[in-house]
């Protein structure tokens, strides 16, 4: 099954663009920075063509004036019958044909990889209720997993309702082999300050806050350095009530984690 390709290039004012280099390309041989399948020139009406391609392949197609580039990507959903091209427009910043290296825009080297993760968030969707359990156990939303080696810096925003008999506990479950360093806001269990506070390990014991009434919310804050080991997995907030009580202790709805990825 066969295609024609064709299409018209004019500026701004909508008179033809005579002379540009139009070049044609399979989708994987572009991303490989190859060569061109083939090349023609706009003619005299600023009209270009490609006839009788085959139909079952992804094509490209490169506009090049001058030193700016435009690009029609059949990977795209947005199907163009005209390309407009203004000729002060400034896009000879962005170096689209970089091979494996990546892409080069305004002298930033995005690697293939991607963007960098400048932060993401877990927002929890509900309510979560204990009642009487003094044990530890996961929360059912606020999780995230970190990769193997990695460095994130996370804050966490926990609202929660307790009594003043079973107040309520936090707690961190790692990967094996990571490392938090936190600072819990206002906890009760004495952190001591020498020149600064000693971080908390996250596990080794937990950390304990008032409850000031069943219908009473309270917020506790906690930012957190992870330093991740050879191995990924799931970074898990554990709570539970510090004193088993017939009561209900919750950690509420829009209760959330941001995290960031450093390195």
């Amino acid at each position: 099954m066969a295609v024609d390709l064709q299409g018209k290039v004019v500026d701004q004012t909508s008179s033809p663009k005579v002379g540009l280099t139009v070049e044609l390309y399979e989708a994987a041989t572009w991303e490989a920075a190859g060569a061109a399948t083939s090349s023609t020139i706009t003619d005299a009406d600023g009209l270009w063509k490609f006839l009788a391609q085959d139909a079952t392949k992804i094509w490209l197609i490169c506009v090049i004036d001058g030193t700016k580039k435009f690009l029609i990507d059949a990977r795209n959903t947005i199907q163009l019958t005209k390309l407009d091209l203004i000729t002060d427009m400034n896009v000879d910043t962005i170096n689209e044909h970089t091979a494996a290296a990546g892409v080069t825009i305004d002298s930033f080297l995005i690697k293939d990889g991607g963007l960098p993760t400048f932060g993401k968030t877990v927002l929890k969707s509900a309510d979560e209720v204990i009642n009487n359990i003094s044990t530890l156990q996961d929360d059912n939303e606020l999780v995230f997993t970190a990769g193997a080696n990695e460095v994130c810096y996370l804050t966490y925003w926990l609202m929660y309702r307790s009594g003043t008999t079973p107040d309520i506990k936090f707690q961190f479950s790692l990967p094996t082999g990571g490392v938090m360093q936190a600072v819990p806001q206002d906890v009760i269990s004495v952190i001591a300050a020498q020149g600064g506070i000693t971080p908390w390990d996250g596990t080794g014991s937990s950390i304990i806050f008032n409850g000031a009434g069943a219908a009473v919310t309270q917020i506790v804050i906690i930012w957190a350095l992870y330093v991740g080991g050879g191995i990924a997995g799931n970074i898990i907030l554990r709570w539970a009530q510090n004193t088993a009580d017939v009561s209900d202790t919750k950690v509420l709805q829009n209760s959330f984690i941001i995290w960031r990825k450093l390195g």
